[in-house]
């Protein structure tokens, strides 16, 4: 999935992006048997995320809990990289109108 995402094209990111790669591709971030650098694939989730046509679809599906977790890997350059995305993807408008649309559901199914 990071080959892909690191090296595709427009295009291609886009279809990555619209067949849910965003999650898989967050979990492998934390799994040290399978990916003991996940550099390449933190620089992959940051392309799909600043992809033009589709970023605000990848922002959203980010894992922000495993980004956390990255940012206390013994690597500083995995650190200051899973930081920069983390902030690149909380301050999102995207996560900020997702996040307000969930408030608003919680409250109508859940009224006080």
């Amino acid at each position: 999935i990071f080959n892909a995402a690191s090296g595709g094209t427009p295009a291609q990111i886009q279809y990555l992006v619209q067949n849910g790669c965003i999650v898989p591709l967050c979990d492998l971030l934390v799994e040290p048997q399978v990916l003991p650098n996940p550099m390449a694939a933190l620089n992959a989730l940051a392309r799909l995320c600043r992809h033009e046509g589709r970023s605000a679809e990848a922002i959203t599906r980010v894992d922000v809990y495993k980004l956390r977790m990255l940012q206390s890997h013994p690597s500083p350059e995995v650190q200051r990289k899973a930081h920069k995305l983390l902030k690149l993807v909380v301050m999102s408008p995207a996560v900020r109108i997702a996040q307000q649309r969930a408030r608003i559901a919680q409250h109508r199914c859940n009224p006080t």
